[in-house]
Protein backbone atom coordinates (compact mmCIF):
# COMPACT_ATOMS: atom_id res chain seq x y z
CA UNK A 1 0.00 0.00 0.00
CA UNK A 2 3.06 2.31 0.97
CA UNK A 3 4.51 2.53 -2.73
CA UNK A 4 1.28 2.93 -4.12
CA UNK A 5 0.43 5.68 -1.92
CA UNK A 6 3.37 7.85 -2.69
CA UNK A 7 3.25 7.54 -6.77
CA UNK A 8 0.13 9.06 -6.45
CA UNK A 9 1.03 11.45 -3.95
CA UNK A 10 3.81 11.98 -6.97
CA UNK A 11 1.74 12.11 -9.95
CA UNK A 12 0.53 15.83 -8.87
CA UNK A 13 3.60 16.83 -10.40
CA UNK A 14 2.99 15.66 -13.89
CA UNK A 15 -1.14 16.64 -13.58
CA UNK A 16 -2.72 18.65 -15.92
CA UNK A 17 -6.49 17.96 -15.48
CA UNK A 18 -8.33 20.83 -13.55
CA UNK A 19 -9.75 20.58 -10.42
CA UNK A 20 -12.38 22.65 -11.25
CA UNK A 21 -14.58 23.50 -14.61
CA UNK A 22 -13.92 27.23 -13.63
CA UNK A 23 -10.57 28.02 -14.17
CA UNK A 24 -8.29 31.19 -13.69
CA UNK A 25 -4.91 32.16 -15.39
CA UNK A 26 -1.53 31.04 -14.00
CA UNK A 27 0.56 34.37 -15.35
CA UNK A 28 -0.44 37.69 -17.11
CA UNK A 29 2.06 39.87 -19.03
CA UNK A 30 1.81 43.58 -20.10
CA UNK A 31 2.83 43.28 -24.04
CA UNK A 32 3.11 45.95 -26.78
CA UNK A 33 0.88 46.50 -29.55
CA UNK A 34 2.57 44.02 -31.82
CA UNK A 35 2.70 41.33 -28.59
CA UNK A 36 6.31 41.08 -27.50
CA UNK A 37 6.09 40.47 -23.58
CA UNK A 38 7.41 43.70 -21.56
CA UNK A 39 6.84 41.84 -18.34
CA UNK A 40 5.33 39.00 -16.57
CA UNK A 41 3.66 38.12 -12.98
CA UNK A 42 1.50 36.16 -11.17
CA UNK A 43 -2.46 36.15 -11.79
CA UNK A 44 -4.29 38.27 -9.22
CA UNK A 45 -7.47 39.51 -9.81
CA UNK A 46 -5.90 42.33 -8.17
CA UNK A 47 -3.19 42.70 -10.60
CA UNK A 48 -5.62 45.35 -13.07
CA UNK A 49 -3.64 45.34 -15.64
CA UNK A 50 -4.50 47.74 -18.23
CA UNK A 51 -5.11 47.42 -21.79
CA UNK A 52 -4.51 50.55 -23.29
CA UNK A 53 -4.07 52.60 -26.55
CA UNK A 54 -3.52 56.52 -25.57
CA UNK A 55 -1.39 59.36 -27.04
CA UNK A 56 1.82 58.57 -24.72
CA UNK A 57 1.22 54.78 -23.98
CA UNK A 58 0.03 51.92 -25.88
CA UNK A 59 -0.04 48.13 -24.27
CA UNK A 60 -2.18 44.79 -24.29
CA UNK A 61 -2.41 41.88 -21.41
CA UNK A 62 -1.10 37.84 -22.54
CA UNK A 63 -3.37 35.83 -20.41
CA UNK A 64 -1.40 32.62 -20.10
CA UNK A 65 -3.44 29.45 -18.35
CA UNK A 66 -0.12 27.57 -17.76
CA UNK A 67 -1.56 24.49 -20.02
CA UNK A 68 -4.18 23.37 -22.79
CA UNK A 69 -7.52 24.49 -22.02
CA UNK A 70 -11.14 25.43 -23.94
CA UNK A 71 -14.13 26.54 -22.90
CA UNK A 72 -15.94 29.98 -22.84
CA UNK A 73 -13.57 32.77 -21.44
CA UNK A 74 -15.19 35.34 -19.17
CA UNK A 75 -13.63 38.90 -18.66
CA UNK A 76 -14.04 41.36 -15.87
CA UNK A 77 -13.23 44.59 -16.75
CA UNK A 78 -12.73 47.81 -13.86
CA UNK A 79 -12.33 51.24 -14.46
CA UNK A 80 -12.12 52.58 -17.91
CA UNK A 81 -13.42 51.50 -21.05
CA UNK A 82 -12.36 51.33 -24.62
CA UNK A 83 -14.95 51.22 -28.00
CA UNK A 84 -13.30 47.77 -29.42
CA UNK A 85 -10.81 45.26 -27.87
CA UNK A 86 -9.33 42.73 -30.25
CA UNK A 87 -9.23 39.10 -28.50
CA UNK A 88 -6.88 35.99 -30.23
CA UNK A 89 -6.87 32.68 -28.53
CA UNK A 90 -3.61 31.08 -29.80
CA UNK A 91 -1.64 27.54 -28.28
CA UNK A 92 1.73 29.39 -28.34
CA UNK A 93 2.52 33.03 -28.47
CA UNK A 94 4.38 32.03 -31.45
CA UNK A 95 0.74 31.91 -32.91
CA UNK A 96 0.02 35.63 -32.63
CA UNK A 97 -0.88 37.24 -35.22
CA UNK A 98 -0.04 41.37 -35.60
CA UNK A 99 -2.75 43.17 -36.60
CA UNK A 100 -0.55 46.18 -37.45
CA UNK A 101 1.56 43.99 -39.70
CA UNK A 102 -1.28 42.06 -41.61
CA UNK A 103 -4.25 42.23 -43.70
CA UNK A 104 -7.50 42.27 -41.59
CA UNK A 105 -8.94 39.98 -43.78
CA UNK A 106 -7.10 37.51 -42.35
CA UNK A 107 -8.15 37.33 -39.28
CA UNK A 108 -11.86 36.06 -40.71
CA UNK A 109 -10.37 32.45 -41.08
CA UNK A 110 -12.57 30.83 -39.20
CA UNK A 111 -9.50 28.78 -38.15
CA UNK A 112 -8.37 31.52 -36.36
CA UNK A 113 -10.62 32.33 -32.61
CA UNK A 114 -10.41 36.37 -33.36
CA UNK A 115 -13.08 38.48 -31.59
CA UNK A 116 -13.76 42.08 -31.05
CA UNK A 117 -15.39 43.85 -28.00
CA UNK A 118 -16.74 46.55 -26.15
CA UNK A 119 -14.88 46.83 -22.44
CA UNK A 120 -17.46 48.91 -20.46
CA UNK A 121 -16.51 50.33 -17.38
CA UNK A 122 -17.31 47.72 -14.51
CA UNK A 123 -18.19 45.69 -16.85
CA UNK A 124 -18.13 41.99 -17.82
CA UNK A 125 -18.08 39.71 -20.86
CA UNK A 126 -18.15 36.52 -22.12
CA UNK A 127 -16.76 35.22 -25.27
CA UNK A 128 -17.84 32.35 -27.54
CA UNK A 129 -16.54 29.04 -27.14
CA UNK A 130 -12.37 28.00 -27.98
CA UNK A 131 -11.63 24.20 -28.18
CA UNK A 132 -8.41 24.79 -27.61
CA UNK A 133 -5.76 26.98 -26.57
CA UNK A 134 -2.62 28.03 -24.12
CA UNK A 135 -3.07 32.22 -23.99
CA UNK A 136 -5.55 34.64 -24.90
CA UNK A 137 -3.94 38.08 -26.35
CA UNK A 138 -6.35 40.95 -25.14
CA UNK A 139 -4.96 44.42 -26.96
CA UNK A 140 -6.89 47.93 -28.04
CA UNK A 141 -8.42 48.44 -31.71
CA UNK A 142 -9.60 51.91 -30.54
CA UNK A 143 -8.35 54.50 -28.37
CA UNK A 144 -9.03 53.50 -25.13
CA UNK A 145 -7.51 52.43 -21.64
CA UNK A 146 -9.38 50.03 -19.59
CA UNK A 147 -8.48 47.48 -16.14
CA UNK A 148 -8.59 43.64 -17.08
CA UNK A 149 -9.86 43.07 -13.48
CA UNK A 150 -10.45 39.29 -13.78
CA UNK A 151 -10.25 36.46 -16.41
CA UNK A 152 -11.63 33.08 -16.08
CA UNK A 153 -12.63 29.99 -17.84
CA UNK A 154 -15.72 28.12 -18.04
CA UNK A 155 -14.08 24.35 -18.77
CA UNK A 156 -15.79 22.36 -21.26
CA UNK A 157 -13.40 19.19 -21.66
CA UNK A 158 -13.91 15.55 -20.41
CA UNK A 159 -12.01 16.34 -16.39
CA UNK A 160 -10.13 12.88 -15.91
CA UNK A 161 -9.40 11.91 -12.33
CA UNK A 162 -6.88 9.01 -11.04
CA UNK A 163 -9.30 6.68 -9.43
CA UNK A 164 -11.27 6.37 -13.07
CA UNK A 165 -8.65 6.32 -15.19
CA UNK A 166 -5.69 5.06 -13.09
CA UNK A 167 -2.35 6.82 -13.96
CA UNK A 168 1.07 6.02 -14.81
CA UNK A 169 4.55 6.64 -12.94
CA UNK A 170 8.25 5.08 -13.93
CA UNK A 171 11.63 6.58 -13.10
CA UNK A 172 11.79 8.70 -16.32
CA UNK A 173 11.14 12.27 -16.05
CA UNK A 174 10.56 13.18 -19.66
CA UNK A 175 8.56 9.64 -20.20
CA UNK A 176 5.98 10.65 -17.15
CA UNK A 177 5.38 14.01 -18.68
CA UNK A 178 5.09 12.74 -22.17
CA UNK A 179 2.19 10.03 -20.52
CA UNK A 180 0.43 12.98 -18.45
CA UNK A 181 0.54 15.28 -21.60
CA UNK A 182 -1.25 12.29 -23.55
CA UNK A 183 -3.70 12.30 -20.94
CA UNK A 184 -4.56 15.55 -21.25
CA UNK A 185 -4.65 15.65 -24.96
CA UNK A 186 -7.32 13.28 -24.95
CA UNK A 187 -9.43 14.75 -22.69
CA UNK A 188 -9.29 17.88 -24.42
CA UNK A 189 -10.40 15.84 -27.58
CA UNK A 190 -13.37 14.83 -25.42
CA UNK A 191 -16.38 17.18 -25.90
CA UNK A 192 -19.94 17.86 -25.46
CA UNK A 193 -21.68 16.96 -28.60
CA UNK A 194 -22.88 20.42 -28.94
CA UNK A 195 -19.21 21.87 -29.63
CA UNK A 196 -18.41 20.27 -33.04
CA UNK A 197 -16.71 22.05 -36.07
CA UNK A 198 -14.42 24.84 -36.27
CA UNK A 199 -17.58 27.53 -35.47
CA UNK A 200 -18.88 25.31 -32.92
CA UNK A 201 -22.79 25.56 -34.44
CA UNK A 202 -23.04 21.88 -35.23
CA UNK A 203 -23.76 18.97 -32.84
CA UNK A 204 -21.47 16.28 -33.30
CA UNK A 205 -23.75 13.62 -31.75
CA UNK A 206 -26.33 12.93 -29.55
CA UNK A 207 -25.95 13.19 -25.17
CA UNK A 208 -25.51 15.01 -21.89
CA UNK A 209 -24.26 18.45 -22.74
CA UNK A 210 -22.36 18.43 -19.36
CA UNK A 211 -20.65 21.35 -18.88
CA UNK A 212 -20.47 21.89 -14.97
CA UNK A 213 -22.40 22.39 -11.77
CA UNK A 214 -25.45 24.73 -12.78
CA UNK A 215 -24.37 25.52 -16.25
CA UNK A 216 -26.08 23.62 -19.74
CA UNK A 217 -23.86 25.02 -22.76
CA UNK A 218 -24.93 26.16 -25.92
CA UNK A 219 -23.50 26.37 -29.05
CA UNK A 220 -22.04 29.61 -29.32
CA UNK A 221 -22.41 32.73 -32.02
CA UNK A 222 -19.54 32.68 -34.62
Amino acid sequence: MAPILKETEAIKEYWLEPGSRTIEPARLSTTRLSGKVVDTRPYSDRARLEVKLTPTSRSGVLVDFGKEVGGFPRLTFGSGGCRRLGIQAVESVEHIINPVLVDPASLADPAIYYRHVRARENGQVELPHCGGFRYLWIYPERPGKVELAGITLAYTPHVADADSCGYFMSSDDMLNRAWYAGLHTVQMCTVPPNLGSTDNRHRLGRGDLGGGPGRRLTAAEP
